[in-house]
């Protein structure tokens, strides 16, 4: 994967037909390494869902892994963002 982002230039904050980022993806399903990858990679830790406005920092603090949200913290995520839930 590293490589694939690396020779082709890759968008890493192209959103799915869902609204979300592979970030997102990553911190949903609980791949770490991949979160990290994105993250080196320049993904934007603050990029919103397109339906609720959710961040992958609000992502992982629901799936309940706090090496995720270190992570995102330490890259700056914005702790004090608010999703449009209904």
């Amino acid at each position: 994967a590293r490589a694939l982002l690396a020779e082709h230039g890759a968008d890493v904050d192209t959103m799915t037909d869902q609204g979300w980022t592979a970030l997102m993806l990553a911190i949903e399903a609980g791949q770490s390494e991949m979160a990290q990858l994105l993250l080196d990679a320049g993904a934007d830790p603050d990029a919103r869902g397109a339906g609720d406005g959710r961040t992958a920092l609000m992502l992982a603090a629901s799936a309940g892994g706090p090496e995720r949200v270190r992570a995102l913290a330490e890259r700056r995520a914005d702790l004090d963002a608010v999703a449009r839930l209904s």
